[in-house]
């Protein structure tokens, strides 16, 4: 047993869920490193914090303890007190199933139900994880950006790309004009925030939601674009008439309420946010970006300012 399965079986005992038959590693994301781990005829995916500090998992566990059955993995075992390892950490139970590029009109139809479920539940009325990612002030649309984009974008420098600098104000009086026309709601619901196809398991025609580490409570059609949107860049999907319509199919038979307004609005939103996260990394590159990732940085940079310069063309 080498360091790693030694300490995913250190938390198995902890959580009192017994000895492992069997562990190996799910992959890695951004934040987590997740793993598969079988005791007996149960089945579990341990996730580790790759970082010390980063609250991925703490977001992740509260939407996992506000979801109903079917939806997503169930939490078993999640501690913020790192004991017995000095990293956040968290026990699931493992959906078993496998991960598509694409997904068929019947799975979107499915992965529609699953939304309106989600977004039916409602946020607390209090602080969760992050100052102000309740009581922030979401459907003022710039200021929230702003919000979005806290960690990677200072408005108060200067941007070193050009066409974002010129597109930026005339987002900002865009945002501002939607806000008036638009009826964003001042209720905010349980979101996923990252539902491409990347966090989604599929058995046979029906779909499960993984990976809430990004989880927020806003608008529920602001879910949408993070998934999907008008152009194929940066992992989202271009749907057709006939998937976008079974997707919101779904959403309508569980109660939810399709805005198609408020969708796209959201979706130049999404594009923002990305855009700068991408000339922050272009910018800023941290020591390990390799000359490759630079230029696919680049490439899906100029794919997104070119499609939101067509707002004002």
């Amino acid at each position: 047993m080498d360091a790693t399965q030694a300490k995913i079986q250190k938390l198995l005992e902890y959580s009192n869920l017994g000895q492992a038959d069997e562990i190996r590693s799910l992959g890695s994301g951004v934040h987590n490193d997740g793993h598969y781990a079988k005791v007996g005829n149960r089945e579990y995916c341990v996730r580790i914090a790759r970082y010390k500090g980063k609250r991925g998992l703490v977001r992740e566990a509260d939407a996992l303890k506000r979801l109903p059955a079917g939806i997503a993995p169930e939490l078993i075992h999640f501690s913020e007190d790192t004991v017995p390892i000095d990293q956040l950490w968290s026990i699931t139970t493992f959906i078993d199933g496998v991960q598509v590029k694409r997904l068929t009109t019947p799975q979107l139809k499915s992965l529609g139900s699953r939304l309106a479920q989600v977004h039916a539940i409602p946020a607390p009325d209090h602080d969760v994880v992050d100052e102000g990612e309740v009581t922030s002030d979401k459907t003022n649309l710039w200021q929230y950006l702003l919000w979005s984009c806290r960690s990677f974008y200072d408005p108060n420098e200067d941007m070193p790309d050009k066409q974002l600098e010129i597109l930026i104000p005339k987002l900002k009086q865009w945002f501002g004009e939607q806000q008036k026309s638009l009826h964003v709601p001042t209720t905010k619901h349980l979101l996923h925030k990252d539902v491409g196809v990347g966090n989604i398991i599929v058995r046979g025609d029906e779909v499960f939601i993984i990976d809430w580490e990004d989880r927020e409570f806003g608008d529920p059609m602001s879910d949408f674009p993070t998934g999907f949107w008008d152009i194929e860049a940066a992992g989202r999907i271009t749907l057709i008439p006939e998937e976008r319509q079974a997707l919101y199919d779904g959403y309508s038979t569980e109660g939810g309420v399709i805005d198609e307004d408020r969708i796209q609005t959201w979706m130049t939103f999404d594009k923002m946010v990305v855009a700068l996260f991408f000339a922050n990394r272009i910018y800023k590159p941290r020591e390990d970006t390799t000359p490759e990732r630079l230029k696919a940085y680049r490439s899906e940079l100029a794919k997104i300012v070119d499609s939101v310069q067509g707002l004002f063309e």
